[in-house]
């Protein structure tokens, strides 16, 4: 049990780690698109930031599949092939000289990985959150064992148990809440915002 918190920890910083990666290449997109950047920096900044997002992808995947954690695996697996096909097409750089005519399609691209890399934080902050609190009741139940403590204690933690599952809720949704209204405020901030969900 203490592993699995120790795998999710280590997955919810990989996650944080590709939201920042995504993130940095859509903020590059954007400058070069307001004309605050020019194409070889932008370009440049990009492409060193591609290959550690796919091998980080790739790993986070493949632990999925290894921990037997066949829910998330199978959520990670298509940006993992993608990703995998990209590379074996060697289309995963930006072309310098394509970069303008390619531009809202890297846009889109990257949003949609931002936006399933957002919604993957949030499983994986909640799962951190449930089983933090299961350890917690396990030290809880090895920690009253007598008779009358244990059935006091099974009380307490049934009033605990709604205590925590409620607070659980009230957090994951807040959460959400934030990084929803975070990631709707930044689509405010691009132009054009119409042209990206057009398809």
């Amino acid at each position: 049990m203490v592993w699995d918190l120790v795998f999710w920890l280590l997955s919810l910083l990989a996650n944080f780690g590709l939201l920042a990666m995504v993130f940095h290449e859509l903020l590059c997109l954007t400058d070069l698109e307001a004309d605050q950047m020019n194409p070889f920096e932008a370009t440049a900044s990009i492409n060193n930031w591609i290959l550690p997002e796919f091998v980080l992808q790739g790993v986070i995947c493949i632990l999925f599949l290894l921990t037997g954690h066949w829910v998330m695996f199978l959520m990670a697996a298509p940006l993992t092939l993608y990703h995998v096909m990209l590379f074996m097409k060697r289309e995963h750089l930006i072309d310098v000289t394509e970069v303008f005519r390619n531009l809202n399609s890297q846009k889109k691209f990257r949003l949609i990985k931002l936006g399933i890399y957002l919604i993957f934080f949030s499983i994986l902050m909640f799962s951190r959150i449930l089983i933090q609190g299961l350890l917690l009741t396990n030290w809880y139940q090895s920690f009253f064992s007598s008779g009358l403590e244990l059935q006091m204690a099974n009380l307490g933690r049934i009033h605990g148990r709604i205590r925590f599952f409620s607070t659980l809720l009230t957090f994951s949704l807040l959460s959400l809440q934030i990084l929803l209204s975070s990631f709707l405020k930044f689509l405010s901030f691009l132009p054009s915002i119409p042209s990206f969900f057009l398809f």
